[in-house]
């Protein structure tokens, strides 16, 4: 099942748990198969404040804000299957990856997060790539868990006591 969507910026912001400026996707553009089987594409154009204090008088776009914005996709489709509205998928690690370009402010990242194992409960592994102009300028294998906000928010209560 292939189908174009497009959604933008405001219902992006409506599904994920990140503030505008922590958000690394403009639209999403195409989603492919469903489940532990789907596939993601997204957009988004990279701001001079996106690169600031990377590099000191240079403009650069980091890499692991690249990495993210892949991640990014997978947590926009987490939180569209049922039973995960509620849910993060974490980061716990990073099995391979490659930062291969110089992105810039004002280049528009094409982006696609791919799920390539799920257990349909707690964990998974995926894959992504962000190109630009279609040069692909990182690739990013990894694996995630899943928990719950609820469960998140225990964790963050017992260690401010």
């Amino acid at each position: 099942m292939s189908r174009d969507v497009v959604v933008k910026r405001d219902e992006i912001l409506k599904v994920v748990p990140y503030g505008p400026s922590f958000c690394f996707i403009d639209r999403i553009i195409k989603v492919f198969g469903k489940g532990g089987q789907a596939v993601i594409q997204g957009e988004y154009t990279v701001k001079t404040k996106d690169c600031e204090g990377h590099f000191e008088n240079i403009s650069v776009f980091p890499g692991i804000k690249k990495q993210e914005a892949i991640a990014q996709l997978g947590v926009y489709w987490l939180r569209t299957q049922p039973g995960f509205q509620n849910h993060l998928a974490m980061y716990s690690g990073k099995y391979q990856g490659e930062d291969i370009g110089v992105v810039l402010p004002g280049d528009r990242l094409e982006l696609k997060f791919q799920v390539i194992e799920f257990d349909g409960k707690k964990r998974g592994k995926a894959e992504g790539f962000a190109s630009v102009n279609g040069k692909i300028v990182q690739t990013f294998k990894f694996a995630f868990r899943i928990m719950s906000e609820k469960a998140l928010k225990r964790i963050l209560s017992k260690r401010q006591r």
